[in-house]
């Protein structure tokens, strides 16, 4: 099986020699994939695909080994079983290539967790059950979460998304049913045409219920604090000491030592900066290729931050990984970025997002630039990069 065809090295180069061609790359990768389904290779429509029409397919370079009939022709039962095996086998790569890359700290935590015979050490298929046991734990607790609201996420009779996945027919989504229902779903939604699948379109609808039922202050009025919370200073006002705090330095006690002048104290600053820039984004529409405060993308946002302190980064999540140093999760520093691998299509970086401390990164998704916490994010992290 060949490498995967990278369709922005594509798409950048039908664009040099068409500086005029109107399509964006999110619709030229829509094409190209339409054009690589069954649909679109059989031309024909006689329901199987001819040695003609296999050789366009560029799923991987060259011809896809799919079986074939005598004739030299594949039909379409032999076609999404060939696409299914290519998942399967991007799949395990992907798995595979995760193992190797464990830190001694990250091989420990999962031993722990995950070494079903005992024996001190963590094999590769321990690892890739315990990568499943994890996935669908992380939709058990979207399952739990959804609790009340999984009524209001029927939507239309010809889209009752829940509905799909009650596997048994018997009106009641259980649980179980809803991660096996969710995790098949994603796996067929990108063999047959790489459509969207039930657990995006529940996480938009979800979003999309947020944001319509979330509260502002009115007209003219100022925030006030939450129950139970102090009020801040006045604009203007210093906060004094609480009740049995010890004065601060404004009243005489002393400062603590500040970072050591040199190079680290310049490269924080660096950070700090860089860190700033990407908050500024905060709430920014999500917008395939965008990089600007009407819509930005993921590789946006950091290409943007980094730009605060004059460093040029190219709009693409897998070429910034190949910039700076790798770090690794567990040694992060406030804008270090952050390298994932969501396609279950092809294995890959597909996605970049910001470290910015305490715990938290800055990213750009569907429902915008926000934070996610590093640990929500752990087991999908496939590379770290320090560039400052």
């Amino acid at each position: 099986m060949g490498e995967p065809i990278d369709r922005r090295a594509e798409y950048d180069a039908l664009r040099a020699a068409n500086p005029k061609l109107d399509m964006t790359l999110r619709e030229y990768r829509d094409r190209m994939r339409k054009e690589n389904s069954f649909a679109g290779l059989d031309r024909d429509n006689d329901g199987s695909l001819s040695r003609a029409e296999l050789q366009k397919l560029d799923t991987y370079n060259g011809l896809a080994s799919y079986r074939t009939d005598a004739a030299g022709s594949v039909s379409k039962a032999d076609f999404l079983a060939g696409r299914r095996d290519d998942l399967a086998a991007n799949r395990e790569a992907l798995v595979a290539k995760r193992y190797g890359a464990l830190t001694a700290e990250e091989r420990r935590d999962w031993t722990a967790r995950h070494d079903a015979d005992g024996d001190g050490n963590l094999s590769l298929e321990e690892y890739r059950a315990g990568r499943e046991a994890r996935r669908d734990a992380r939709l058990g607790d979207m399952f739990d979460k959804l609790g009340a609201r999984r009524s209001t996420l029927d939507l239309e009779p010809e889209d009752r998304l829940l509905a799909r996945l009650d596997a048994d027919g018997d009106g009641t989504l259980t649980r179980e049913e809803f991660i096996a229902g969710v995790v098949a779903d994603r796996r067929e939604s990108v063999i047959l045409d790489g459509t969207e699948g039930i657990l995006a379109k529940i996480r938009a609808e979800l979003d999309r219920q947020d944001a319509t039922q979330q509260p502002g202050p009115k007209p003219g009025q100022q925030p006030g604090p939450k129950p139970g919370q102090q009020p801040g200073p006045k604009p203007g006002q210093q906060p004094g000491p609480k009740p049995g705090q010890q004065p601060g330095p404004e009243q005489g006690a002393e400062p603590k030592p500040g970072p050591k002048p040199g190079k680290d104290a310049r490269a924080d600053a660096l950070r700090a900066k860089v860190v700033a820039a990407a908050k500024e984004y905060l709430g920014t529409p999500y917008l395939w290729a965008g990089s600007s405060k009407n819509g930005i993308d993921c590789s946006g946002l950091t290409l943007r931050a980094y730009e605060a302190i004059g460093k040029d980064l190219p709009h693409y999540s897998a070429a910034q990984s190949n910039l700076g140093r790798d770090v690794g999760p567990g040694k992060l520093k406030p804008g270090d970025l952050v390298f994932f691998d969501y396609s279950s299509a092809r294995a890959g970086i597909d996605h970049v997002g910001m470290y910015v401390g305490k715990g938290q990164v800055i990213q750009a998704v569907s429902k915008g630039v926000s934070y996610a916490s590093l640990s929500s994010l752990k087991d999908d992290i496939v590379d770290t990069s320090r560039l400052i």
